[in-house]
């Protein structure tokens, strides 16, 4: 009964580790862009640029976090011309958010991953 115990541990060990893994700085590398239609009340959905096969109107949110810290995204005074400003982003992996801010190091917004597979960041609507 013993050695069915441990045996039985050691594979619930192996079958909700890949559940709870950590996002990793590399995983959020790139391009991601609102995907409205399949948003709900309480999570906003993103897909990468390059997976994202729906036409894009202009007031679709998007950023590109890039490796060196800097990242271009939508602001809201550049919508109307649809251009993409700089600035810099930050990832507590603890806390699973990411951070973007201004050139004038304001934060513009604020991202709780809520899940996380390849291609599709669900984020908890905060700010």
């Amino acid at each position: 009964m013993k050695k069915f115990f441990i045996i039985a541990c050691i594979l619930f060990a192996f079958s909700t580790q890949g559940q709870n893994s950590q996002v990793t700085t590399t995983d959020l590398l790139g391009c991601w862009t609102d995907v409205k239609e399949e948003g709900t009340n309480t999570l906003s959905i993103y897909r990468t640029c390059d997976e994202n096969n729906t036409t894009f109107d202009k007031y679709r949110f998007s950023f590109e976090l890039k490796e060196n810290g800097t990242c271009t995204y939508h602001s809201s005074v550049a919508r109307s011309s649809n251009k993409m400003v700089n600035g810099t982003w930050t990832y507590d992996a603890e806390k699973a958010t990411i951070h973007i801010f201004n050139e004038d190091e304001r934060q513009v917004t604020q991202y709780t991953i809520e899940e996380y597979a390849s291609g599709v960041l669900k984020f908890k609507k905060e700010f």
